[in-house]
């Protein structure tokens, strides 16, 4: 499967990236615009960017076959490198519970046998 030519277009108010590709014997065609880039994609800045869109191309890649695999794996990569939320802070209780203190043993010490 020989993906058609890319093209790349700088504009005055951003940069657009796009490809054709034949999946499943249809004609895609992908189209990704960023507007008014703050830096120029020559920057460590633009890092990101350049992988976004590379990571797209390589999706357009796989086979049919491959896509439920794929998916997999993207959402096992999205849960790993998930921001974790923010843990809501606890707010002191305003009411108290009496409890009872269970009876007090000493646990057996541990042995270990060599052989």
């Amino acid at each position: 499967m020989e993906p058609l030519p890319h093209w790349t277009e700088p504009t005055a108010t951003g940069l657009t990236f796009g490809w054709r590709n034949d999946v499943s014997g249809k004609e895609f065609a992908h189209l990704m615009a960023v507007r008014q880039p703050e830096t120029s994609l020559a920057t460590a800045d633009s890092e990101s960017l350049k992988w976004r869109v590379v990571c797209h191309y390589l999706v357009d890649l796989v086979s049919d076959e491959g896509l439920r695999e794929l998916a997999d794996c993207l959402k096992d990569n999205l849960e790993f490198y998930q921001t974790p939320a923010t843990p809501t802070p606890q707010l002191a209780g305003s009411h108290s519970v009496r409890v009872k203190l269970g009876e007090k043993y000493d646990r057996p010490a541990f042995q270990f046998v060599q052989e």
